[in-house]
């Protein structure tokens, strides 16, 4: 293989033959002109017609998504070329280039998703090469969707190297971006590679906001106890730092966890702190997420005015900065608590808004949540067999992105409509594997669960 490999090589123009080696150095699985003319150090147009005349030597493969790849064997015959013909300063140099173009371009697309987060994120130079150039929100998306695997792999060839920074950022810069797309796998495996650099660096202040991405995704995939012992220590870590701004994020997002593994007191403590710390900073989004997340701990002690409250006041904040995705689940709370006080029409109004924010802006986990909402409200309101229909759906998106406890919702939905038919058996059924669920979570919604499963009869 290799000797037929050779022969090919050797037919390539010299420019051409640079190319393919620098290729094999390519992180990425799939790439596109774009991102070849940075390796490279040509313009688009340019790697354009390099990479197909490497096409036509049969040396690389078109994709159906019309961008470029190369067969395994031939990648390690490429970097085992690189390795033997480029001096090293020109792949390391060829590397810097790429990594700093995947990590400008991932900020860039950021800064158009999620502006009213831009001072979260760090400041970051465009590199030398090609600049990507987003024109709306749907291009943003479909580039950060497109190369997901390349920039998990960025950090990956970078993680505990000389150059860990590239992965400290990507981790701070993607960290929205998979949190709302429910893509938590590929969270987990980035923030790790982020806490391993920074410890590396001895970086104490990028180790505890890695930590916090951590704990955060933790909390989404229903990890609490995970998710309360990483939280813990970045508290630990940024208080040594004096770092407020981490410090609120930290016991914002501990406050949450705690509340949902049903330690209300310790949860409303860490909450009202983050508070605190958000309102010295001026922080109107992190005001925004305590006061809903105290809301949340109101509705599970049953104190519905605060609760609605507090969702209220937080929805004004949210409307305020733009922050569609946190407006979401801020509607999507306060749906759940007009459910509970049977205010149903109003309980409707407020999930179907949450949904079509959830759609708009691509968060899967609030879409699972608002279909369990929609399902619970209609229930309760108008009970019919389509209804199941929410809870379905709700489930399947929530087993994709891998959100137990929107599992869990669904499962306990489904039970509910089924009972409520006459369907004993298949309540059951459902229940049973809701409880599973809350129980491996620690969640207090457990001992509803159980109440429920004690209260069915079978009918003759």
């Amino acid at each position: 293989m290799r000797a037929v490999l050779s022969w090919s090589y050797r037919t390539l123009k010299p420019d051409e033959a640079r190319a393919l080696r620098l290729l094999g150095l390519h992180p990425g699985r799939e790439f596109d002109a774009i991102s070849t003319s940075v390796l490279v150090d040509t313009t688009p147009v340019r790697a354009g017609r390099l990479l197909d005349s490497l096409v036509r030597a049969h040396l690389l493969e078109r994709t159906r998504t019309k961008r470029y790849q190369m067969h395994d064997l031939l990648r390690v015959y490429a970097a085992d070329l690189a390795l033997q013909e480029e001096p090293q300063e020109a792949q390391e140099a060829a590397l810097r280039r790429l990594f700093d173009f995947f990590t400008y371009s991932a900020s860039a697309a950021m800064d158009v998703l999620f502006p009213h987060e831009k001072a979260r994120r760090p400041d970051i130079p465009p590199g030398s090469g090609a600049l990507m150039e987003f024109v709306d929100e749907d291009h943003a998306l479909r580039w950060l969707e497109t190369e997901r695997a390349t920039l998990l792999a960025v950090a990956a060839r970078t993680a505990q190297s000389s150059w860990a920074v590239y992965a400290i950022l990507l981790s701070t810069i993607l960290y929205r971006f998979l949190d709302i797309h429910g893509h938590f796998d590929e969270a987990v495996t980035l923030h790790t590679y982020a806490v391993a650099s920074a410890r590396s660096r001895g970086d104490a202040v990028s180790e505890g906001r890695a930590l916090h991405n951590l704990g955060t995704v933790y909390q989404r995939q229903g990890r609490y106890q995970e998710a309360v012992d990483h939280l813990r220590k970045a508290l630990e870590i940024i208080l040594q730092a004096d770092q407020p701004e981490v410090e609120a994020f930290v016991r914002s997002d501990l406050g949450l966890v705690l509340l949902l593994l049903g330690q209300y007191e310790p949860a409303l403590r860490e909450l009202g702190r983050a508070l605190r710390l958000f309102e010295e900073l001026d922080d109107l989004t992190g005001q925004g997420q305590v006061l809903n997340n105290m809301g949340l701990a109101f509705v599970r002690q049953n104190l519905l005015e605060e609760a609605l409250d507090h969702m209220r006041r937080s929805l004004v904040l949210f409307r305020g900065t733009g922050d569609r995705p946190r407006q979401g689940y801020a509607l999507n709370d306060i749906g759940a608590v007009y459910q509970r006080t049977g205010n149903h029409v109003e309980a409707l109004d407020y999930h179907s808004e949450a949904l079509a924010v959830a759609r708009e802006t691509g968060d899967k986990a609030l879409e699972a949540a608002a279909l369990n909402g929609l399902g619970n409200t209609n229930r309760l309101f108008a009970l019919r067999e389509s209804v199941l229909e929410f809870h379905e759906q709700a489930l399947r998106i929530a087993e994709e992105i891998g959100d137990r406890y929107e599992q869990a919702q669904a499962h306990e939905g489904i039970a509910g409509v089924h009972d409520g038919l006459g369907r004993a058996e298949d309540a059951r059924d459902h229940w049973r594997r809701a409880l599973s669920i809350y129980v491996s979570l620690g969640s207090p919604d457990a001992d509803r669960v159980r109440s429920s499963l004690g209260e069915v009869i079978d009918l003759p």
